[in-house]
């Protein structure tokens, strides 16, 4: 994600059913309780829970909501750590490790009534995620996933090789398994509806205010952006894997590994019947992963791990066009015709 020239022509940006909202930029000096940099998912997930809680919160934006990686997701719903809840216990302790996955793996449920409380027209679909495996070795990955989380209640079952092949129409994968708490939101949508939100509770959200210093003052601290400052109790530093130099040493701990996607025009109903046909999300247990969807406009997204700089690399899109290719190649023999043209979300 380097220059973002082209968000406003961007898959997500044409398809969100939440208008962007109104985020002017800040001017002079105000006081707040918590004054939070960044407006995306974690940004402003924290400011909305704190003001229902009884906060005066202010959000300092660099441009506008979801501008960032939160509005140029996949916007699949997977429960769950990078570890399962075993080797977490291992990990952390029994008690520590249960907590873990205990808000792991509720964090779909929390999203959900999240977004039916303020009515976040995001397209939400919850059918469930499915982990197709790679191999041998990503058949013994899904099947203790899969043990480990039904001996925790959930609803999940392990797949077929064939099973996995009519559920998302891609051959070739040695198996899988489903986790029913998955699903799929339109991103750029969530993060604007969670502003709206926002907006609507009394939180101060202010884009194009890049914050520029943090220095304490006292007892609190100062927040400072070119034009104006916020005078806080506390901050909350909510930039993801943007580097703002903000805190020392902060920038060192973050590698960022952007992923790239790519869309194709709306499919054919004979073609959406073949592909995730039952509204699920995917993504494979390859260590540089492959996921994919559909939106609910039928438009099929799919990607993997991309460039790790700024550059805009021709490769990637090209080795993307040869996986959907290989991927889907059963879909289109079966169904006479393709998934369309690819091009950038």
């Amino acid at each position: 994600m380097g220059d973002h020239q082209d968000f406003a022509r961007a898959l997500w940006s044409g398809t969100s059913a939440e208008d962007a909202v109104d985020c002017p930029p800040m001017e002079g000096e105000r006081r707040a309780d918590v004054a939070i940099v960044g407006a995306g998912y974690t940004g402003l997930s924290t400011a909305l829970h704190l003001r229902e809680a009884g906060a005066d919160v202010v959000v300092l934006e660099a441009r506008e909501p979801g501008w960032g990686a939160s509005g140029r997701n996949v916007g699949q719903v997977i429960a769950g750590l990078k570890y399962e809840p075993e080797e977490l216990e291992r990990m952390f302790g029994p008690e520590t490790g249960a907590h873990l996955w205990r808000v792991g793996g509720g964090g779909p449920d929390m999203l959900y009534a999240l977004i039916r409380r303020f009515g976040i027209r995001c397209d939400l679909v919850n059918e469930g995620w499915i982990q197709p495996a790679v191999g041998d070795r990503g058949l013994r990955m899904v099947a203790a996933g899969a043990e480990q989380w039904a001996e925790r209640g959930v609803a999940c079952e392990l797949l077929s090789r064939d099973r996995v092949a009519e559920m998302t129409g891609v051959a070739g994968y040695a198996g899988g398994w489903i986790d029913r708490r998955g699903g799929g939101v339109q991103p750029l949508a969530l993060t604007r509806g969670m502003a709206r939100a926002c907006l609507d509770l009394g939180v101060a959200i202010h884009g194009d205010s890049a914050v520029t210093a943090l220095a304490r003052e006292g007892t609190r601290w100062r927040v400072s952006t070119a034009r104006s400052a916020v005078i806080a109790d506390t901050v909350v530093l909510a930039t993801n894997a943007y580097d703002t130099g903000l805190w020392p040493g902060l920038g060192r701990s973050i590698v960022p590994v952007r992923p790239f996607l790519v869309a194709s025009a709306p499919l054919s109903a004979n073609l959406r019947g073949a592909i995730l046909p039952g509204g699920q999300v995917a993504s494979d247990t390859k260590r540089l992963l492959s996921f994919f969807r559909l939106d609910t406009k039928g438009h099929l997204i799919l990607g993997g791990r991309g460039a790790l700089n700024h550059a805009h690399a021709p490769h990637i899109h090209a080795g993307c066009g040869r996986t959907r290719g290989r991927a889907f190649r059963r879909s289109r023999r079966a169904h006479g015709n393709t998934p369309g043209r690819a091009g950038s979300p």
